[in-house]
């Protein structure tokens, strides 16, 4: 059987390849690989993976190569390499040797240098038991403050509650006193570990009181905490400062990423980490030269170091050589490639009934028409010959471009259940513009609307005009960048929804109070433009409507509102708290009940949250509808 050499790499061991004729049994059956099995044999350095047959083993050596061989961010340098009379390219990693990757049938081998030696498969994680260790501080910390400053050290009164065996709560950590100062829950299929400790850092309520601490408050607690548990953070760095340890995925290199978290620049950091013994080298990622540290202790220590804000940096230490990471690429396989069941033919799509997404454009950004001819925009228009783009900067679509504009077009279905109903416009993204630059949006040759995109305006909402029709409609739109010569294009999704057809609604845009702080409150004059920290009332909800679907819906002159309030059950658009659209529908039955609730309304400010007390935001209310 003939011995085929992949891209290869190194000299040595070739002979032994020749040797091995035995196959492993066929191991777990992977996704993309079929049935694989590993082993290491006895002589340094050898490890051969058992494929199901030899195509599947030349899928494994292309993976082997692509997956852990060929990565130059790890200084993977070429060689060139004679084996009889064959001549290879290979390559070689300092500190770590050359290696050779080979296949012969159904079988790959990775075999390196004859001094290597040969090493398990590296440990994926630790548990920790802690169950009944003591607990005992070494100080009184400002973390047993609560959020108004008051200090409850000594109290007891930072516990965790009585313990509830029924709920699966078991004690991993106590106070001096004997209180639980460390728990742990079981959650579904996992575990919950809670800290009776506030960690109050800045908060405040509604009236403005509250504790604002700053400084390592928590850094110090938890060192004590983990101190108090016999336990010891592997890496120590100085602040601002963080440090973490990463594997690098082809298993060849130990990274440290150290980070500096603070808006200046900081000089003569150091940070530290255990070690059983001194490495073989540590080198700069990102410069590749050698980079010092010193060993005394069982800890190594990086020092001298200086960083500009926010800046990131990163140190290489061997890991092992090419036979563990060669395992530890099997230990990845076997652990996050499972096979499963193959899947069904998919059945036909059935018609959309709920939103329809924009998937793809056409798209013209050179000879366009001139201005105020909007034929363009038109469902007769023929756009064949223009180019085909999704969403992204125009020279990353590879979208050809005269100036600072482009036009696009796109033909969608909609659903014969939209007959009748309120038809918007959806443009949404994180935290990207929606836009990159100024769009004008037209439906069936018709104007819509005109805007520009924000990076913190997630939720553009447009009214259709009542321009879109059951069956094929026309979306089509320009999009002139911010500046000329700098790119424009699509950050967002867009997609068209109908809104909530309301039964037995009833009107709420009067009898709202606005609040200039949580006490002081006014009549608020809907609809119109007003300012206010939150607006709220109450609405009797009729109990007809009980386990009902009931929505609020709202339109604003302009984005504002950023939380509604249901019973103080907080409803929000997104997790940052960005402001919902112009035109939006919200469920909110969960929180209602039968009788008087009460409902708030909250503005968006610059960092996500509500205003804070005395402090007076922009609102506006065009109509507000609870059905």
């Amino acid at each position: 059987m003939r011995l085929t050499l992949a891209v290869t790499i190194s000299v040595v061991l070739v002979l032994a390849v020749a040797c091995m004729a035995a196959s492993a049994a066929p191991g777990p059956e992977l996704l993309g690989y079929g049935h694989l099995g590993m082993t290491v044999e006895k002589s340094p350095g050898v490890v051969i993976f058992s494929c199901d047959n030899a195509g599947r083993a030349e899928a494994v050596l292309s993976k082997l190569q692509a997956d852990f061989t060929w990565d130059a961010t790890l200084g993977v340098k070429p060689v060139n390499v004679t084996v009889g009379k064959v001549v290879a390219t290979g390559h070689e990693l300092p500190a770590v040797g050359v290696v050779l990757v080979a296949q012969w049938g159904a079988q790959v081998y990775v075999i390196s240098g004859p001094d290597a030696a040969t090493v398990g498969a590296r440990a994926l994680g630790q548990h920790l038991d802690a169950a009944g260790v003591k607990f005992v501080p070494t100080k009184r910390h400002p973390a047993a403050l609560d959020y108004m400053g008051r200090d409850h050290a000594g109290e007891g009164t930072i516990a965790l509650a009585p313990l509830d065996d029924k709920q699966g709560v078991v004690p991993i950590a106590t106070w001096e006193d004997g209180t639980v100062a460390v728990a742990l829950r079981t959650l579904g299929q996992g575990r919950v570990i809670v800290l009776g400790s506030t960690f109050w850092t800045a908060t405040s309520d509604l009236a403005g009181k509250g504790l604002q601490t700053t400084g390592t408050v928590n850094t110090e607690f938890l060192r004590d905490l983990l101190s108090g548990l016999g336990l010891s953070t592997p890496i120590r760095a100085d602040a601002p400062l963080w440090v973490r340890h990463m594997v690098t995925k082809n298993g060849l290199e130990d990274w440290y990423v150290a980070y500096n978290s603070g808006n200046s620049a900081a000089a003569g950091l150091q940070f530290s980490w255990a070690a059983a013994a001194r490495p073989a080298a540590l080198r700069d990622v990102e410069t590749g030269q050698p980079a010092p540290f010193t060993y005394a202790e069982g800890r190594v220590t990086v020092a001298g170091l200086s960083f500009q804000p926010q800046e990131l940096k990163i140190f290489g230490v061997p890991h092992g050589d090419w036979s563990q990471a060669a395992q530890t690429w099997y230990a990845d396989k076997a652990a996050y490639r499972k096979s499963y069941p193959p899947v069904g033919p998919a059945p036909a799509p059935a018609p959309p009934v709920g939103d329809v997404v924009i998937q793809q454009y056409k798209v013209k950004g050179t000879a366009l028409p001139p201005a105020g001819d909007l034929a363009w925009t038109g469902a007769a228009y023929d756009d064949a010959a223009w180019q085909t783009a999704g969403t992204g900067y125009w020279d990353d679509q590879g979208i050809k471009v005269d100036g600072d504009t482009v036009l696009y077009r796109t033909r969608f279905t909609a659903p014969a259940a939209w007959t009748g109903r309120q038809v918007d416009l959806y443009l949404t993204s994180f935290d990207t513009p929606g836009i990159f630059g100024t769009a004008t949006y037209y439906v069936n040759g018709e104007k819509i609307a005109t805007a520009p995109g924000h990076g913190w305006s997630n939720m553009n909402v447009f009214d259709t005009l009542g321009m879109v029709h059951p069956g094929e409609n026309v979306l089509a739109f320009s999009v002139t960048a911010v500046k000329p010569g700098q790119p424009g294009g699509v950050g967002g999704r867009l997609f068209f929804r109908p809104e909530v057809k309301l039964a037995q609604a009833l009107d709420l845009t009067a009898g709202w109070l606005v609040y200039t702080d949580n006490v002081q409150s006014a009549p608020a004059n809907l609809p119109g433009k007003l300012q206010g920290q939150s607006l709220r009332r109450e609405v009797d909800l009729p109990a007809a409507w009980a386990g009902q679907p009931v929505y609020l819906h709202l339109e604003t002159p302009f984005q504002w509102l950023s939380c509604v309030v249901v019973n103080g059950r907080p409803q929000v658009y997104d997790q940052s708290c960005h402001p919902y659209g112009v035109r939006f529908d919200v469920r909110v039955d969960q929180y209602l009940h039968p009788g008087k609730n009460t409902l708030e309304l909250w503005p968006f400010c610059n960092d996500g949250m509500p205003a804070a007390p005395g402090t007076e935001m922009n609102m506006g209310v065009g109509k507000i509808t609870l059905g």
